[in-house]
């Protein structure tokens, strides 16, 4: 592994972000460029949706979340070879070449664990990030979910269950991405889940990750769904601590250039009131230590 060392610098990567080749996002690919290096990010990584099988929805066109690898990689390659290596402006008044990534995140499912494995194997991607969308074939996005499922303990061990299920059928992935996604969609319903109670397979979870080396996200997208902390909360983040992990990514999930690195400021706090001193950016599958 690769260690960069850019000491008392704050958060200058964006290892989560979604264009106009996700459903969910009209961005295009060169104003999220544009709007990255406005920021003084040395590094970002495209990371457009592929959810197999995801459930049809009134408000959804058909196939949605389905990638056009090949036309996505094209544009990449077009944005990579203008933009790769422009002059960034630093917060401490120095300079740094920019670096653009091709990632992909892989929406799991067990039933879908298989063509999960070929998309990857099958293209260049520098990053994976593996994510839990649904719970019981049902996104928590939506409210028809938590009216299907409204008991909270309930609900909650069942999505980390089927994480920990998922992260075994799927390991070709480089990092989980926002461990308790679901808690987004349940603060402004007065719902969360109890640290204790779940603790057993929260640190079952962590303790796979860190025996196959596989990095933990920490997704700053919470901040901007009326939440005070990321995705996976403080306690997670303390525990994996505990254990030993060291493999932290740090994304913004942003889907518009506004949200790119949105809310780094508090991710670069509560890290430090962590004692981390690291977190970790991908080429090629390979992590690179960048310092906090």
């Amino acid at each position: 592994m690769i260690r960069l060392k850019e000491e008392n610098m704050p958060i200058l990567t964006d290892s989560h972000m979604h264009t106009h080749f996700s459903t969910d996002s009209e961005a295009p690919m060169e104003e999220m460029i544009a709007s990255a290096i406005q920021k003084g990010l040395t590094n970002i990584c495209f990371t457009d949706h592929q959810d197999f099988d995801y459930p049809d929805m009134p408000d959804l066109p058909e196939g949605a979340f389905m990638l056009d690898v090949d036309a996505y990689r094209k544009e990449w390659n077009s944005l990579r070879d203008r933009y790769e290596g422009e002059k960034v402006s630093l917060p401490d008044g120095s300079t740094a070449s920019f670096h653009l990534r091709f990632g992909v995140e892989c929406g799991m499912q067990k039933c879908c664990a298989a063509k999960n494995s070929q998309l990857v194997s099958a293209h260049p991607f520098d990053f994976v990030i593996a994510s839990q969308h649904l719970c019981g074939g049902m996104d928590a996005y939506y409210p028809e979910f938590h009216q299907l499922y409204p008991d909270t303990a309930a609900k909650f061990h069942q999505y980390l269950e089927e994480t920990y299920e998922n992260i075994q059928a799927f390991p070709n992935f480089d990092s989980l991405g926002h461990l308790d996604y679901m808690i987004r969609y349940c603060t402004s319903i007065g719902q969360t889940y109890d640290m204790k109670q779940e603790e057993e397979i929260i640190r079952a979870i962590l303790e796979y990750l860190i025996k196959k080396d596989k990095a933990l996200e920490v997704n700053s997208a919470s901040y901007r769904k009326g939440m005070k902390e990321p995705n996976p909360r403080r306690e997670v983040l303390s525990i994996y601590k505990e254990m030993g992990g060291k493999l932290l990514t740090i994304g913004s999930d942003a889907h518009n250039p506004h949200d790119i690195a949105a809310d780094f400021q508090h991710l670069f706090a509560l890290l430090e009131s962590l004692d981390y001193n690291e977190y970790v950016i991908y080429e090629k599958h390979i992590p690179s230590f960048m310092a906090i």
